[in-house]
């Protein structure tokens, strides 16, 4: 059965509601939270919780998102409720099941922060006191922001200040890594300005959607910038491959439209003859055969990185030879 636990009904009371179907730990959670000004009420099933909800106007929800069994979602449906109903809510989300989306969809939603269970009461009770302060005295003070890199001891104490309430200290935590990301964008992966600014916000978006399971911040954004650096190298080569071939196609007759211009065919042809065999079999398998990247790069036992630049080179001799042919 729910319970509610009413300790102190002041008008300063914070009014605390805790949504979960595993009775003990939601009682675990009042009995954690239970202080003087502080009004707990517990239910087991988001249909309670809705009721218990509209009676009793609640300043902090902390809900489970997989309940009754019905689908893995009802967390964050009974989140976008209350928000609708009440948006200056805070709504806390915990699982144990959680996964990135559910962290991403908590952020949609309008939760306040996200946690996996098994939790960290140390935090939980930070960050409900620091809601407590907000709410019935001046703001609690901020971060300030550290110059220079982190060291991991302040990025670790930044993570726990963001998931206690602060909310500057998320932002302190980025700033503080932003040398660091931009120095691996551009000295180690030679990314341009535009596309290292690019790395570090897609980077600052994976530690706010993973900040509650990050323990060594340092590490996580160092191999989240590494792998965000390599994939926008695997863009960037494609878009550099197809201005390439913009650009070749321009200054070398393609080879469908030689048909009806049988002296630029022959001019090609002498070409594409005084071509050394590597370069001409290169050439021969992405224009004539319009074979893949990876395929030519297994015929002819090469490393598929090397493709590019190689091609690059063929198609220079080509058009130096086929200038020097039409002269």
């Amino acid at each position: 059965m729910d319970a509610s636990i009413d300790t102190n009904n002041t008008s300063e009371t914070i009014k605390i509601l805790i949504v979960d179907d595993d009775d003990a730990l939601a009682e675990g959670l009042a009995l954690l939270l239970r202080e003087p000004g502080r009004q707990v009420a517990t239910a087991y099933s988001p249909d309670r919780a809705r009721a218990l909800f509209l009676e009793q106007d609640p300043d902090l929800v902390i809900t489970d998102v997989c309940m009754t069994g019905r689908n893995d979602t009802e967390g964050l449906t009974l989140l976008d409720w209350v928000k609708t109903l009440k948006p200056g809510l805070d709504v806390v989300v915990i699982s144990g099941y959680g996964t990135t989306e559910t962290e991403r969809l908590t952020r949609i939603y309008g939760g306040l922060r996200f946690f996996h269970k098994p939790l960290d009461p140390e935090i939980l009770t930070s960050l409900v006191q620091n809601l407590s302060i907000r709410r019935s005295g001046p703001p609690s003070g901020q971060t300030p922001a550290l110059p220079g890199p982190l060291s991991d001891d302040a990025a670790e104490q930044l993570r726990r200040d963001y998931l206690t309430g602060n909310d500057q200290a998320l932002s302190t935590l980025l700033a503080g890594y932003r040398s660091m990301v931009f120095s691996i964008c551009l000295n180690w992966y030679r990314l341009e300005a535009a596309e290292t600014e690019d790395v570090y916000q897609e980077a600052s978006i994976e530690v706010m959607l993973k900040i509650s399971r990050i323990r060594r911040p340092r590490a996580f954004i160092v191999g989240t910038v590494m792998n965000l650096c390599k994939k926008h190298l695997v863009n960037i080569g494609r878009t550099r491959r197809r201005t390439a071939e913009e650009n070749a196609a321009e200054n070398i007759p393609v080879y469908q439209d030689l048909s009806e211009e049988s002296d630029q065919a022959d001019r090609l042809a002498d070409a594409m003859n005084q071509l050394d065999e590597p370069n001409r079999r290169l050439l021969h398998l992405l224009f004539m055969e319009d074979v893949p990247y990876a395929e030519v790069a297994q015929r002819l036992g090469l490393s598929i990185g090397s493709i590019g630049p190689l091609r690059m080179r063929a198609l220079n001799k080509l058009k130096q030879l086929f200038k020097s042919a039409r002269s």
